[in-house]
């Protein structure tokens, strides 16, 4: 359920390409917001279930996320909204029209649903994500966001927002979102033959 969520929330991006002209820096400031949304729903699953008593987690994991989240966000935010204007002339406030909310929204939704599996609320069969895991799968949405500022923004923003290019963005995206959320195969017992 999680993955097909994720794909739907992810194809507003690209309708708003579409239908309401969104470039480059509008898809990027989405995924500027979805990833502090992303932060606040991973410390707050974390908080959970280390209440509910689950395995401790080590500080450094958390201040970890801090670190990335926060430093990350913070240069990343700095050349999306300040750096933008200045060198590529983009309006100031362009990611202020109201149709952007939508992005934000849409975007959102997929990660709560994924925070409430993760917590395993209405599953009590199933066992709880440990708060580890749920750090490390934030981890690894690091490297991909990074990437995807210096190319969306440096590299599309420079052609002037070409509409397939932003589109792969988009797609290379929720396939990575897809395969972050997809549990693994657990290897084939020998001995059930």
């Amino acid at each position: 359920m999680s993955n097909l969520l994720t794909v739907l929330c992810n194809l507003i991006p690209l309708a708003g390409m579409m239908w309401l002209g969104w470039g480059a820096f509008n898809l990027l400031a989405m995924y500027w917001f979805e990833n502090w949304v992303v932060m606040l729903f991973t410390l707050c699953g974390v908080a959970i279930l280390y209440k509910r008593g689950a395995v401790r987690i080590a500080p450094r994991e958390v201040s970890n996320v801090y670190a990335f989240y926060g430093v990350g966000g913070l240069m990343s935010g700095l050349l999306l909204f300040f750096g933008a204007p200045l060198f590529f002339g983009v309006p100031y406030d362009f990611w202020r029209e109201p149709h952007m909310i939508w992005g934000v929204v849409g975007l959102s939704v997929s990660h709560a649903y994924v925070f409430l599996d993760d917590l395993s609320v209405g599953h009590p069969d199933r066992r709880r994500k440990s708060p580890g895991a749920i750090v490390n799968r934030a981890m690894k949405r690091v490297p991909p966001f990074v990437f995807a500022m210096v190319v969306g923004v440096l590299g599309f923003a420079a052609l002037g927002s070409p509409w397939l290019g932003v589109v792969v963005l988009a797609v290379l995206k929720t396939a990575f979102e897809v395969r972050l959320l997809t549990p693994p195969v657990p290897p084939l017992d020998p001995a059930a033959k």
